[in-house]
């Protein structure tokens, strides 16, 4: 950390990002952030295009409700990521009681 005439200067946060949702300005390591990138592929409407998107914790979490089938939620083990197909027993009874829950308000 730099110092100015006796005083400590904390560094500004760099705000790379904006949610694509609620334009809230995000900062890598301060905030989590989803990124979602794809490159569209021959015989798709959006061939030869790469979209990118950034979205915060709260609007994720608020727009997964309104999904019909609920995305995958895997227990993250640390040294394995998100790759692995194993789900701990009692992860996988809480998942099945969010997407009951999730069934429970669409009804």
């Amino acid at each position: 950390m730099k110092e100015q005439d006796g005083e400590k200067l904390v560094p500004k946060p760099v705000f790379k990002y904006k949610c694509n949702v609620c334009r809230r300005k995000l900062v890598r390591g301060d905030d989590e952030i989803i990124e979602v990138k794809h490159s569209f592929g021959y015989g798709s409407k959006h061939d030869m295009e790469a979209h990118e998107l950034h979205i915060c914790e709260e609007c994720y979490f608020e727009n997964i409700k309104t999904l019909a089938i609920p995305p995958t939620v895997r227990e993250y083990i640390i040294g394995e990521g998100f790759g692995s197909d194993a789900i701990a027993m009692d992860k996988a009874v809480a998942i099945a009681n969010i997407v009951n829950g999730l069934k429970k308000k669409t009804t």
